[in-house]
Formats: structure tokens, C-alpha cells, sequence
């Protein structure tokens, strides 16, 4: 519940000014995540099935990955091209806000990533990950406080969301590093 709305809760209540254009950055930058947030309920009967049948979910894993590069690249790509206007039809003053968008979404698109493999995680019993994953909530809060204090957005925000992307990468790598080298060793063990 942090994870997904500590950045609105913060706005509201620390950047009143600009709340309005963020808010405007956040509600077309989470796109990415609500596609896919389904992913996940779908994937953890799956995993958790095939993991208790003894089948390994290396294959399972490579298609999850490649399903959302492909969720990640389209939307964010897709954003870079039409949030600017379309933030400015919605309300004039919003389209500065638009160029923003897809590197928020490329953020959601991570956190929904890391969350996916998390429910392949879940689903083998394995919560060693779980610290790993709390990391980019700290760092998120973090930085959305430090940031309070900036008085020109303009510079603060694309700082703030980009420290937001590395958080979520970091840990998205960090996972997948170790879902990758975990089931290539019991790969390696089966055969």
C-alpha cells in the first residue's frame, strides 16, 4: 500500500503548488503497473501449480520478463508521444508536466515488474526477497521528503523521478539476478 500511494499522499500534503500537474503525472505514469498488476494474480496459480507439480519455471520466468519489457516498452514509448498533448487538452497548464510522464510509468513498469517476480517467488515458498523489495519504498519515501525542501520543481522533479527509476531498477535487477541464477542451478541439479 506504501509503495503505491506514498507518492500521492506526499504531494498532497507536501507539494501543494504543484499538486494538480503531479497528480496529472501520476494518474497516466501508473498505466504500466495497473496493466501489469493482473499479470501477477494470474501468474502465482500458475507458478505455484507447476512449482508443486516439480516443474522448473525458468521458461515461465523468460515469458513473464519478455511480456513486460513489452508492457514497459510500448506504454512508456507511447506516453513519450502523447502525454504533452494530451495532458495540455485535458488542462492547458498540465502539458509541461507531460514530458514526466513515461519516466514515471517506466518507475510503475518496475515496481509491477518486481512484483510479478515476486509472486514467482511467492509461489516456490521463497521470502528471502522481501527485504529487497522494501528498498525502493524507503527510497521513494526518502526522496519524495528530501525533495520537499527544492523550491524550483522544475530541477527537483526529473531528479526525484529518475532516484525513483534506479531505486525500482536496482531492485528489479537484484531479484531477477537471483531468480535467474536460482533457477539455472536447479536446472543444472535436475539434469
Amino acid at each position: 500500500t506504501i509503495a503505491i500511494n506514498f507518492d500521492r499522499l506526499f504531494v498532497r500534503n507536501f507539494m501543494i503548488e504543484h499538486s494538480a500537474g503531479l497528480s496529472a503525472i501520476f494518474m497516466l505514469g501508473q498505466i504500466p503497473g495497473l496493466i501489469l498488476m493482473p499479470i501477477s494474480f494470474v501468474l502465482l496459480p500458475l507458478a505455484a501449480a507447476q512449482h508443486a507439480s516439480g516443474h522448473e519455471l525458468g521458461r515461465l520466468l523468460r515469458r513473464t520478463i519478455l511480456a513486460g519489457a513489452l508492457i514497459t516498452g510500448t506504454c512508456c514509448l507511447g506516453l513519450a508521444l502523447v502525454a504533452k498533448p494530451l495532458l495540455g487538452l485535458w488542462r492547458p497548464e498540465f502539458a509541461p508536466y507531460g514530458q514526466y510522464v513515461w519516466i514515471y510509468a517506466l518507475m510503475t513498469s518496475l515496481q509491477g515488474m518486481t512484483g510479478v517476480l515476486a509472486m514467482i517467488e511467492m509461489s516456490r515458498h521463497e521470502y528471502r526477497f522481501l527485504w529487497l523489495y522494501s528498498l525502493p519504498i524507503l527510497l521513494t519515501c526518502t526522496t519524495l521528503y528530501i525533495a520537499q525542501d527544492h523550491t524550483t520543481l522544475a530541477v527537483t522533479l526529473p531528479t526525484v523521478l529518475w532516484s525513483l527509476v534506479t531505486a525500482h531498477l536496482v531492485t528489479f535487477i537484484t531479484i531477477i539476478t537471483q531468480l535467474t541464477l536460482r533457477h539455472s542451478t536447479i536446472e543444472h541439479v535436475e539434469t
